[in-house]
């Protein structure tokens, strides 16, 4: 019985270490989410910049017009590069936080597997027992009728 309790206990900050894994993989997958956003946005803002350049180059615009289109080109690139960097540690970050969900679920069903054998283990105990005792209130009943019948 006390080892079933110490695996209850178990079980139970195994289905801690589970849901804390959880909200981490859902922290991990918000960053993620909010990284690709971030990425689309850089791109964007860089497709817009590129096209504003295009613009000053066709239209033959003033050398300082030029030199701060490509100045913001310059700008958008760095900021898609940045972004491409956080996207990479969000990427790395949600696959590390599934890896751990699935390693603290692999370890909750692994006690309560173990749990579940073991309560099987003493509900068998517990019928072997009560066979046991049945058996010996038959015998000793038919031995009480043995002694009567001799009795008689």
């Amino acid at each position: 019985m006390a080892r079933h309790l110490r695996l209850d206990i178990v079980l139970r900050l195994r289905e801690l270490a589970e849901e804390k894994a959880r909200l981490q993989l859902a922290a991990a997958l918000d960053g993620y989410r909010s990284a690709t956003a971030a990425a689309r946005a850089a791109s964007s803002r860089l497709e817009t910049e590129l096209a504003g350049m295009a613009s000053v180059q066709r239209t033959g615009g003033a050398a300082a017009t030029l030199t701060e289109a490509s100045d913001q080109v310059a700008l958008a690139e760095m900021f898609v590069d940045r972004c491409g960097a956080d996207l990479d540690r969000a990427t790395e970050q949600l696959m590390e936080a599934r890896s751990e969900l699935a390693r603290a679920t692999q370890q909750r069903e692994i006690v309560a597997r173990l749990r579940a054998r073991l309560l099987l283990e003493e509900r068998a105990q517990v019928e072997r027992r009560e066979a046991e005792r049945i058996g010996d209130l038959v015998t000793a009943r038919h031995v009480r009728e043995l002694i009567a019948e001799s009795d008689r």
